[in-house]
């Protein structure tokens, strides 16, 4: 995984220099291995990686602009988007179901009762 990373990176001109390449190689790794010793557990791990990185890139226009001026802030933001993705899917879980199941009840109740009307 991490010589995909690699290349990746290379090609897509991500991290910028060889120790910013070798970071974020270092950080896929570290998130397979932990999803591969998690077993099934690990799967949350992955999904919550891609999914922190997804929405990074997402909302990280505003990174890749000012990436010429000041290089190396679109990856702290790719970065900071993987380990929060980590965080809500394996650590915070409870709490984000927490929130969620409520959210989504109050979603669903309110559109139920606005569709009898």
């Amino acid at each position: 995984m991490g010589s995909i990373v690699h290349y990746e990176v290379a090609v897509w001109q991500i991290a910028p220099g060889f120790v910013g390449r070798w970071i974020l190689v270092a950080q896929v790794s570290s998130a397979t291995a932990l999803a591969a010793h998690a077993g099934f557990e690990g799967a949350q791990v992955l999904v919550g990686v891609l999914l922190g990185f997804a929405a990074a890139y997402g909302l990280g226009g505003w990174a890749r602009s000012i990436n010429g001026a000041l290089p190396g802030v679109a990856l702290l933001w790719y970065q900071v988007g993987m380990w929060s993705g980590f965080m809500l899917n394996t650590v915070w879980r409870p709490l984000v179901v927490t929130v969620s199941a409520s959210v989504l009840g109050s979603l669903l109740l309110v559109s139920g009762v606005l569709s009898l009307v």
